[in-house]
């Protein structure tokens, strides 16, 4: 009984970090995603062939 209270004790904490580094990589992904679009978008208007056509 004292060995599978031990595991259990192991388990959790481990699950707990697991959780955590999941919703971290996650926020980062969701972070750099943001930046991507913005830089696309704004390079994207930047050097747009038809925008420069019309000014």
């Amino acid at each position: 009984m004292i060995l599978n209270k031990s595991i259990i004790a192991r388990i959790v904490p481990l699950n707990v970090i697991v959780q955590f580094l999941i919703i971290g990589t996650l926020l980062e992904f969701i972070v750099w995603l943001i930046i991507g679009i913005v830089t696309y978008i704004v390079y994207g208007r930047k050097h747009s062939v038809i925008q420069n056509e019309n000014s």
